[in-house]
Parts: C-alpha cells; sequence; structure tokens
C-alpha cells in the first residue's frame, strides 16, 4: 500500500505540496503530500474539503476565497507543528488572506 501511495504521489504532475520548504510532488486535487497532510488539524481539514466541494459545485465565477483561507490555515498549522520561523510565517498567511480579500473583491464587481 505505501509503495502504491508513493507511486500516485510522485508522478511529474507540476503539483506539489503547499506545506512550506516541502517539495514533494503531489496530485493536483491534493493539498499536501501524504506526511503533511497528517499533521493537519481535522477540524481544518473539514474545512479544506468542504470549501473544495463547494467551489468545484459552484459556478465557474464562484469566488475561490473561502478555499483559499482554508488552505492558508491549513498550512500555517503545519508550519508551526514544524517549528517554522513565526515572523516569516506571520507574514505569508497575511499574504494569502490579502489575497483571499483581493478574490472576494473581484467576485463583487
Amino acid at each position: 500500500m505505501i509503495a502504491r501511495e508513493r507511486r500516485r504521489t510522485q508522478r511529474p504532475t507540476g503539483h506539489h505540496c503547499r506545506a512550506l520548504r516541502c517539495n514533494v510532488p503531489c496530485g493536483p486535487a491534493h493539498l499536501m503530500c501524504a506526511r503533511h497532510w497528517r499533521l493537519v488539524p481535522l477540524e481544518l481539514k473539514g474545512k479544506v474539503y468542504s470549501t473544495f466541494g463547494q467551489r468545484n459545485r459552484a459556478s465557474i465565477d464562484r469566488s475561490w476565497a473561502p478555499w483559499w483561507r482554508a488552505q492558508a490555515r491549513a498550512v500555517e498549522a503545519v508550519a508551526k507543528l514544524e517549528g517554522l520561523e513565526l515572523e516569516a510565517l506571520t507574514r505569508w498567511v497575511a499574504n494569502e488572506l490579502a489575497f483571499a480579500d483581493t478574490l472576494e473583491q473581484r467576485e463583487a464587481v
């Protein structure tokens, strides 16, 4: 099972794990590699799944802002567990959330 999972996640897709400082290839439907996804708290996993599902069921112009916020919080949770620099992480999260705000403003126009 592990070898099968490893083969599946190592296909050259152009997508990689969104965890900071991780470049493990993973499929376009996966936010993170299996190792990092296991570190995401259950509540945040649920938020990522629900916002991803809403985004895929909605019309093409529906905002990605809720999903963008959820993935940013998931990446932040993993980074904190891995002990990454707090100041740099805070700036990164602020940029991600600002981008989500930009997405919402585009939809409102």
